[in-house]
């Protein structure tokens, strides 16, 4: 029932609401640093929400796999962004709404804790295949720590993701594809008991 409710769209924005996840996006973007006409390639994107929070002078892309979440990021930002449906592949490299080696910014928040591990390294290696020389890939995941609360932990469990890691785990995964990655832990950003990962790899 709950993977059934959270495909759809509006629930989806609704359930992120309640947990605090804007504010998480919002503080994310903050962090991007971005500059008038960069371009950000969003995988995973769902509805597109975090455009709420990107300036209006940057060029985004998002993708995803579940329709309803790209019908509803067309209708709600029309001509903000180029969205489409697809999976995290390599059928990605031959989209024509994507071109390699010219994001200055991918983003995968949310994303990394749903991939099995060949999966994940697969969207490490896309990514940088996405990068300009210099562009940074930023993701965003929950994440097991230790002395972690145990609620914390009990909520991390019941995720609709299946693959959440540790942090050294996650770097593991990053470095087969970036030698540049820095990290970031909180355990406050969401208003449920909830620990976040958030990792910046640049391509060199």
């Amino acid at each position: 029932m709950r993977e059934f409710l959270l495909h759809r769209a509006a629930i989806y924005t609704t359930f992120q609401h309640l947990t605090g996840a804007g504010k998480a996006r919002k503080d994310l973007v903050e962090k991007l640093e971005l500059k008038a006409g960069d371009k950000i390639l969003d995988i995973g994107c769902g509805p597109a929400d975090i455009l709420r929070y990107l300036p209006a002078d940057v060029q985004y892309t998002g993708f995803d796999n579940n329709e309803n979440y790209i019908r509803s990021a067309k209708k709600q930002f029309k001509n903000r962004g180029n969205f489409f449906c697809q999976e995290v592949g390599a059928d990605l490299l031959k989209n024509t709404l994507v071109e390699t080696n010219s994001f200055n910014v991918v983003l995968a928040t949310g994303i990394l804790h749903h991939l099995a591990d060949d999966q994940a390294i697969s969207l490490f290696e896309l990514a940088k295949a996405m990068l300009i020389k210099g562009g940074k890939l930023v993701t965003l995941d929950g994440c097991f720590t230790k002395n972690q609360r145990l609620v914390a932990k009990f909520v991390l469990r019941l995720d609709r993701g299946k693959f959440v890691r540790t942090k050294q785990e996650y770097i593991k995964l990053a470095k087969y594809h970036f030698s540049g990655v820095k990290t970031e832990i909180s355990d406050n950003a969401l208003k449920i008991p909830y620990t976040l990962i958030i990792m910046e790899c640049r391509s060199d």
